[in-house]
């Protein structure tokens, strides 16, 4: 059994993750969804194209998971933090 779903597509796959969606709301096992998000936080309408659709895409897959009442954990980690960390 799958209790755990993350998501690590890519920026060109971004929408399959509502086929992924489907798929946890049919099966009804899945504990926790997370998303392919990793990056900024996507409800801010900053930024210019791509970046700009590529943020709403993923602002309406949060609301789809939401309205899906699917256990979720959005991760946001800022695009850049991992530059202004000393290694």
């Amino acid at each position: 059994l799958v209790d755990v779903v993350i998501c690590t597509v890519g920026r060109a796959q971004i929408a399959d993750q509502f086929n992924i969606i489907n798929a946890i709301k049919e099966v009804g096992t899945i504990k926790r969804f997370l998303p392919s998000e990793f990056g900024n936080i996507v409800e801010k309408e900053i930024g210019l194209e791509p970046v700009k659709s590529m943020y709403q895409l993923k602002a309406k897959i949060r609301r789809t998971i939401e309205a899906e009442g699917i256990p979720h954990t959005f991760i946001s980690s800022n695009y850049f933090a991992g530059h202004f960390v000393p290694s």
